[in-house]
């Protein structure tokens, strides 16, 4: 919109004068200045801009577009109409703020003697500030008798630099998220396909890890663990592939898979003569907290010709930090419990929920954290921990399953201190179905065996020395 070459009539004369080739946008700019109570006028290029402050001497503040083109097709650059205006005006105090979406107009336009620079598109309240601030510029230099055009030069550089590193930060950031996403949804096309393959050809199966009892070393059951057995011969622990399974909404189905797996194959450990043997399972707190996920466990359970005993459900102590969240979770333990499953507090003494936990649950069986147990045989101060923690337990009457024992000597101060039960490396690694039914059956011939010996050597010692 061209600026009217006649003077207009208006209660006060303008004192900011604003340019663009936008005639929407100088709607917007004269809207928002006069909801601030400040007078402005409009032009719509060089020519027009001129023409209005030779006609508005009391013009103190050009708010002008760098990108400005005239109804000839012409194209003007604000910042040489900055220049020019200077010059033609150097009698009197003008005041100009620079337009643009391109960041490489500032230098220029600062160069120039342009006081702001305001990016496009421009927020209303930018706008208002930027004016405010011209015009308490040209009253302090009118007071003060001279323009102090270096020291302002200065300081706008100094911000416009600070304003285009945030700039450049957030563009870093968001080129980083967006980099992130992508690789997100690469991983998720590529690796998600495969892992969809591998649970459906089965490959995704449990492996056992074997439980003992400290003083007989007779076989109490087995921990279930999460396997990706890959035709290549990699094996892929949970690690590798949980996550992934979650992100892509795959754990339903691998959780029913793994469970039904785990239920048969200790079935088949029954029928061999391991009649005693017991298995846990992990389910996770989203799990935990799903009514239709227990109903699904017990049906399996029941289909496998399993009794509910030979289950225990392993809860993770961080499971029940939120008292909200845990609710549910707590709700349906009782539900197991009464049921006839087992509950296992496990890596026990790593949370804070630990004693609430066994206030409020019918808890069958802690396990200690690994953390708790390695060197525990001469580590001083973790030994006042693992007692206490083993006593807690023992004063509830509650059984206590040591994780992750890798030597004898953490055995020998494990039995020594109360525990009841050990799994770990010294015991025997995590196995394929197949591989712990048959490592099962030859530890019960040899635990029947050293019943039959005089050995003064502890039970579990004998046998697994063997």
């Amino acid at each position: 919109m061209t600026a009217d070459r006649r003077p207009v009539e208006a209660t006060a004369a303008p004192t900011v004068l604003l340019v663009d080739d936008d005639a929407d946008a100088l709607v917007e700019l004269e809207e928002i200045l006069e909801l601030e109570d400040v007078v402005s006028t409009t032009a719509s290029d060089c020519d027009a801009a001129f023409y209005a402050l030779d006609t508005w001497p009391d013009i103190r503040v050009v708010v002008t577009d760098v990108h400005l083109v005239r109804p000839d097709g012409q194209v003007e650059n604000g910042v040489e109409l900055v220049s020019a205006a200077r010059a033609r005006f150097s009698d009197r105090h003008l005041a100009f703020i620079v337009l643009s979406g391109d960041a490489d107009a500032v230098s220029s336009s600062i160069e120039t003697g342009a006081v702001d620079f305001l990016t496009k598109p421009l927020l209303p309240e930018n706008l208002v500030s930027a004016v405010h601030a011209a015009k308490s510029k040209l009253r302090t230099e009118l007071d003060s008798g001279h323009e102090d055009i270096e020291a302002v030069l200065k300081r706008k550089v100094e911000e416009t630099t600070r304003s285009l590193q945030r700039v450049t930060s957030d563009l870093a950031e968001r080129e980083r998220q967006l980099s992130q996403s992508k690789e997100a949804y690469q991983r998720q096309r590529v690796h998600g396909g495969k892992l969809r393959h591998a649970l459906r050809a089965g490959q995704i199966v449990p492996w056992f890890q074997p439980q003992i009892c400290v003083r007989s070393g007779r076989l109490l059951g087995f921990e279930a663990l999460a396997r990706w057995q890959d035709p290549n011969g990699t094996v892929h622990s949970p690690a590798d592939f949980l996550d992934l399974a979650a992100e892509i909404g795959l754990m339903k189905e691998l959780d029913g898979s793994l469970q039904a797996q785990t239920f048969d194959a200790i079935a088949a450990f029954h029928r061999s003569g391991l009649q005693d043997c017991q298995v846990g399972i992990n389910l996770t707190a989203e799990q935990l907290a799903d009514q239709s996920c227990i109903d699904t466990l017990c049906l399996q359970i029941e289909s496998a010709g399993l009794d509910m005993p030979a289950v225990s459900i392993e809860v993770l102590e961080s499971a029940m930090l939120d008292d909200a969240a845990a609710d549910p979770i707590k709700a349906n333990l009782e539900r197991v419990a009464r049921l006839g499953l087992g509950i296992e507090l496990d890596d026990f003494g790593t949370g804070h929920a630990g004693l609430s936990s066994l206030r409020d649950l019918d808890v069958t069986r802690i396990k200690i954290d690994r953390s708790f147990v390695q060197n525990v045989h001469v580590d001083g101060k973790l030994q006042k921990f693992t007692r206490a923690l083993i006593g807690l337990a023992k004063a509830l009457d509650v059984e206590v399953l040591a994780e992750g024992v890798e030597s004898e000597d953490e055995f020998a101060w494990l039995m020594q201190h109360g525990c009841d039960a050990i799994q770990g490396f010294w015991v025997a690694r995590p196995m394929p179905a197949d591989q712990a039914l048959a490592w099962a059956l030859n530890h019960k011939a040899k635990s029947e065996e050293v019943i039959c010996t005089n050995s003064h050597m502890p039970a579990p010692l004998h046998i697994l020395a063997r």
